[in-house]
């Protein structure tokens, strides 16, 4: 169990045949600095047991004796296969003791004496941990010790992990991570690697950058430490080892791991992808999650895919199958990949259900998601053959949106060249070969390599933002549009093909879905009353369509089953698509899956026996908080809930937003009222998509309707009554800003123009002169006479000032290195902005009647907001410019805010 006894350490000695508990002493196994290892019978069960007796200094300090019992205890409820089996605890002569499973084998470390493992037989080795860290980090323990001493390789090929979640209990304060003052007592069992130092060196070099740092860890550190295994495996060398410990910190800061001898030992490229992707310096760049590691591992399905092509054929498999021996049954691998795969290599009538898959796609490193509007969360498209999720990313440093693709078979997601400007929601053609993508308002299709192809131009400019669509068999698209659904034949214009027949109706059209016959599909009808609600089939043919299944639900038709959210669960109901009507009753999917939804839009899709999903523990939630100039904290407005757009009053007693008021995620109301100074929240609008609200004259509130009936402008009193529509505004997409005369600054549908309207009076809309394109969060200057907006213009985001009514020929660049959502100060002598980083940066004006009188941008605190082009409000200032309201995101763990994915999820129908 543990490296060789060494007799330098004093230990307890107790001798054969001596009673510990219930078990009978056999041997001395081993020892180390924290504790011995005995062999030992039960001779209640007949078995032959491991026994680790811990020093007696842990039964003196009781909190070190209660953590030891809570983690062992956690570690016993995990009862994995690959992790060490936990049977039993307790004291004997003051000194604690665990009892396992008793392991027939040997360590990794003593397997590695031998020189690199067999590669195949490393990349099993390297799956079984990872099963092993994702059941531990499923029950929120983390190892923070994982080497190859803490691996045991059983005779029979099984992988095990050893001391699982012991190490928090070491001395040295190793519950803020790893830091060296950690290491030096963290030699049980360690085998010693040299002399002296070997020990502390041992485990030095495993650890994660964010451990040598003593900085706070997660799960991911694990995972950066399974990478050095794989790695170690892989090459016969520790990735970091120095002279000395302070060398080899050093190195898991600052070096990268030496390469792996891929020529010489043919290892297949994307195997050493995923080693590198797990070694890397920081947390959100690695894998995030153990199960999705393990999948990417697993996803090598073949000897090729795991080996390099070039390697010799025979020869090297022979040499293979000798050291294939000691760790693992020889087809193990490739059995595995089988079963994964193989259900998209089989004819479908065929097939047989394989056992269910699950795994996360996080946000690729140094992107943000582009997101649904109100909920924050990722819209994405799963291919029909089920292989692929096609999402959009906007790249940090450029700022760009881009198509995403993430191939189940691979470790990560890839950006699609030539997407630059992409929608937030792809769509996928019947071979899964190409997908639809709106490019600023053209519809194109788009292969892997980024070749594209002009499709049509999107019926409602910036609208195709929220679009779905989806692609028959015949080249036909449709596509629902705020509300409406538009086709695109396989030759000619996108038309009207199905909306509301008036204004009465108040229905909404959205998400339709093609039947296998190319000709019919689903949507769903959705009334402003949720009760009636339902699912409906229509055909191209003509524009007619009937009930399918009454319900506030989306559907999707697939493999013979209804998929539909309900309570926020999935559920299968079988479907005849021939007949077109659903049979028997519904099954709920994922047993545990609790979507995320918004308006009764479930964030789902479905392929070829894959599921993909995102949870409802995805953490959209902000905090509306306080800070002054110098970004101290001055306090909180209400608890934290789901806030979209917001405003505030120009004094700070007020704040109306859209969104969910509590944490329950109960939609009320989707616009709120909050009463800083009395500390209540009230409903201001009972609609389901009332949005970007604004502060006017005194006690009236602004804001725009996006649904296909009674679309536009609206005006609410805040002490209540029904909101009234304002004439001549019925395109108002987004209001920018309500001023004090009752004006309104506001975009169209297509977010090419601005236009301004007094909601006072019968005025119809008028186009003004500072129509500028790819505008964005417009605002005029208090006196009228300027405004300020961003430019989202040639992919680059800056804040310019121009003449409210002189046109934007002459304008005035504001910020120097990026800039969004400028704010004027009361009194317009300051406009204030976020820079690329999130800072919040201010600019002096001075202006005259001829120009602004700009100064130079100066910081005043850093945010942690993420600077997305094309975000509502991120914060808002007092008239004084010196409190700021910002909505800041609560914590949430990078799991959480993934999309889940289930492969082979008709499995779950078979329970």
């Amino acid at each position: 169990m543990l490296s060789p006894y060494n007799p330098s350490r004093p230990h307890l000695a107790l001798t054969p045949g001596t009673r510990v508990g219930s078990y009978d002493i056999v041997s001395l196994l081993g020892a180390g600095g924290m504790g011995e290892v005995y062999r030992a019978r039960d001779p209640r069960l007949g078995r032959d047991v491991a026994i680790k007796v811990l020093p007696s200094d842990f039964a003196q300090d009781a909190e070190r004796l209660h953590r030891f019992e809570r983690e062992a205890r956690s570690t016993a409820a995990l009862n994995h296969p690959n992790i060490l089996n936990v049977l039993d605890i307790g004291t004997n002569q003051g000194s604690p003791y665990i009892v396992a499973e008793f392991l027939d084998g040997r360590t990794l470390r003593e397997a590695l004496a031998d020189g690199p493992i067999p590669v195949r037989s490393a990349v099993d080795c390297a799956v079984q941990i990872a099963r092993g860290l994702s059941a531990a980090h499923d029950k929120g323990i983390v190892h923070r010790d994982l080497k190859p001493e803490n691996l045991f390789v059983t005779a029979d090929g099984r992988t095990k992990i050893l001391d699982f979640g012991l190490a928090k209990l070491r001395a040295g304060g190793i519950e803020r991570g790893g830091s060296q003052r950690d290491t030096t007592t963290s030699g049980d069992s360690t085998t010693p690697v040299g002399t002296g130092p070997g020990t502390v060196l041992g485990t030095v070099g495993y650890m994660a950058p964010e451990q040598v740092r003593g900085e706070a860890i997660d799960h991911r550190a694990d995972l950066f430490a399974l990478g050095l295994v794989l790695h170690e495996m892989l090459s016969g060398q520790r990735a970091f080892h120095r002279d000395t410990p302070a060398d080899s910190m050093t190195a898991v800061l600052r070096d990268d791991p030496p390469d792996l001898p891929a020529a010489d030992r043919h290892i297949a490229p994307a195997l050493v992808r995923i080693v590198m992707r797990c070694l890397q310096k920081s947390p959100a760049a690695r894998f995030q999650t153990a199960a999705d590691l393990a999948f990417s591992l697993e996803s090598l399905s073949t000897a090729s895919d795991v080996i390099g092509a070039s390697a010799p054929a025979a020869p090297g498999m022979q040499s293979e199958r000798r050291h294939l021996q000691w760790l693992w049954p020889p087809v193990a691998v490739v059995a595995i990949g089988f079963g994964i795969w193989g259900v998209w290599t089989r004819d479908r009538s065929t097939q047989s259900v394989q056992a269910p898959i699950e795994l996360t796609i996080a946000e690729p490193p140094g992107t943000t998601w582009a997101t649904a509007v109100v909920s924050g969360a990722p819209l994405f498209s799963v291919s029909p053959d089920g292989r692929s999720v096609a999402f959009t990313a906007t790249d940090n440093r450029d700022r760009q949106s881009r198509l995403w693709v993430r191939d189940l078979s691979e470790a990560e997601a890839r950006p699609i060249p030539n997407t630059e400007g992409a929608a937030i929601r792809p769509f996928w053609s019947p071979d899964s070969q190409l997908m639809g993508v709106a490019i600023n308002t053209t519809l194109f299709q788009v292969d892997r390599k980024g070749l594209r192809q002009r499709i049509a131009e999107m019926p409602v400019g910036r609208a195709s933002r929220i679009v779905k669509g989806t692609w028959g068999r015949d080249g036909d698209i449709l596509m629902s549009v705020t509300g409406a659904i538009y086709r695109i034949p396989s030759k000619g214009t996108a038309t009207l093909f199905l909306r509301p027949r008036s204004e009465l109706d108040e229905v909404r059209y959205v998400g339709p879905r093609f039947l296998p016959d190319g000709r019919h599909f689903t949507f769903r009808v959705a009334h402003s009353d949720p009760t009636k609600d339902l699912v409906a089939v229509g055909s191209i043919d003509d524009a007619a369509w009937r009930e399918l299944k009454t319900g506030p639900w989306n559907a999707i038709p697939e493999r013979g089953q209804l998929i539909f959210n309900q309570d926020s669960g999935l559920l299968a109901q079988p479907f005849d698509a021939k007949a077109m009507r659903v049979t028997g009753q519904p099954r709920r999917l994922p047993r545990d899956a609790r979507l995320a939804a918004v308006d009764r839009d479930a964030l789902f899709d479905v392929g070829e026996s894959t599921l993909a999903y995102v949870s409802a523990d995805y953490r959209s939630d902000s905090q509306l908080t306080w800070f002054d100039r110098s970004g101290r904290q001055l306090g909180v407005v209400g608890g934290v809930r789901e806030v979209d757009a917001f405003d505030l009053t120009s004094d700070g007693s007020a704040v109306v937003f859209a969104g969910r008021a509590d944490q329950r995620r109960q939609i009320v109301s989707p616009l709120w009222l909050f009463d800083s100074i009395r500390g209540v929240t009230s409903g201001l609008t009972n609609a389901m998509n009332d949005t970007d609200p604004s502060f006017g004259p005194p006690g009236v509130v602004v804001f725009s309707r996006r649904d296909s009936t009674t679309p536009g402008l609206y005006v609410a009193r805040a002490n209540g009554g029904d909101a009234q529509r304002v004439k001549g505004a019925e395109d108002a997409f987004g209001v920018d800003e309500a001023l004090d005369d009752g004006t309104v600054l506001y975009r169209d549908s297509g977010a090419t123009t601005a236009w301004e309207t007094n909601v006072l009076s019968s005025t119809e809309k008028r186009p003004v002169a500072y129509v500028a394109s790819g505008l964005d969060q417009v605002h005029a200057s208090p006196d009228g006479r300027w405004i300020a907006y961003n430019t989202i213009e040639r992919g680059a985001e800056e804040v310019y000032v121009i003449p409210r009514h002189g046109g934007d020929a002459a304008r005035w660049q504001v910020s120097t290195d990026g800039g969004l959502q400028p704010i004027w100060r009361g009194d317009g002598r300051e406009i204030f902005y976020l820079d690329r980083s999130g800072r919040l940066m201010v600019v002096s004006v001075a202006g005259t009647d001829r120009e602004p009188g700009l100064g130079t941008p100066q910081p005043l605190f850093a945010t942690g907001l993420r600077t997305v082009n094309g975000q509502v409000e991120q914060y808002r200032v007092t008239a004084d410019g010196q409190r700021f309201l910002v909505k800041m995101p609560v914590d949430s763990s990078p799991s959480a805010n993934a999309i889940r994915v289930i492969v082979n999820w008709p499995a779950l129908l078979q329970h």
